[in-house]
Order: structure tokens, then sequence, then C-alpha cells
């Protein structure tokens, strides 16, 4: 009966039968060698043991979403924090520009909804969206405001 004996690639293990060591966590890269070899062998090379064990790699995992443009969006990434949204300060600037503020609102209040469904890539684009129309509506404001002190003080 055959003895078989496998290494981490620091230590040697063995000798066991092959129902023994079925046992182990053999995976493709562990080295195997049984006596009549010349020397160590990758477990995924060895059809008699990779067949024992279930040495396959699965694919990487694909996260499927329901944006049309998956392919565009390369940095999806689950760990990544949602973009700040801007929402007060949008709504803050619509007090002085009104239609730049909506605008600002709008954008805002898509972040939250597109990092849930597209990830972070659209939902970074939003909040860029969101502060450059906050920031145009407070320009804006600004100005029609020393506009109007202009007019009244007779500038």
């Amino acid at each position: 009966m055959k003895k078989y004996y496998y290494s981490d690639g620091v230590e040697k293990y063995g000798p066991f039968s092959l129902e023994e060591l079925k046992t182990y966590d053999i995976e493709n890269d562990t080295l195997i060698w049984y006596e009549g070899m010349d020397d160590w062998k990758r477990a995924g090379d060895m059809p008699n043991i990779s067949m024992l064990f279930d040495l396959s790699t699965p694919p990487p995992a694909r996260i499927e979403r329901n944006n049309p443009i998956d392919f565009l969006d390369d940095e999806y990434d689950e760990e990544r924090p949602k973009p700040k949204s801007f929402l007060l300060e949008a709504i803050l600037v619509t007090l002085l520009c009104i239609p730049f503020g909506i605008v600002a609102i709008v954008y805002a209040a898509q972040v939250e909804s597109k990092y849930n469904a597209y990830g972070y890539k659209e939902a970074a684009k939003a909040s860029e969206n969101a502060l450059l129309w906050t920031r145009i509506a407070l320009g804006v404001g600004i100005v029609s405001i020393l506009i109007r002190a202009f007019v009244i003080m007779g500038i």
C-alpha cells in the first residue's frame, strides 16, 4: 500500500494512506510525494490526487447590478463610503437663489440612490454635480444680494 506525504512548503507530513490524506486540507499548490516519485509535485498536477479533492479554482465573482453601463464602472467597491450628498447645503442656498438651488437639491438627492444602485462612481458624479450647483447658487445668490443692496443704496 502506497504511503503519501504532503508538505506546506516548510514542513513535511506523513506517511498517510490515501484515505487518511483525504482528511487534510489539500489544495492545488500543496506538494505531494510518495515512494517511487523522483520529486515532489503539486496536488493539482497529479490526476490520482486531484480527483480526490475539489481542487478547482472558481472564477472571480462578479457583482451584478442593474446599471446598463456596468462595464464602464471600474471603480465599484463596496468598501468605499457613500460620497457626501451636500443636501443641507443645497437646501440652504436655495433660499438665496431658487432656480440653481433646486438643481443642486436634485443632484444631492440622487447620491444615495445611485450609490445603492450603481456603485461609487455614479454616486460620486452626483455628489460633484450637487457641490457644483450649490456653489453656483451661492455665487448667484450673493451677487443678487449685492446688486439689490447697491440699487437700494443708490450706488
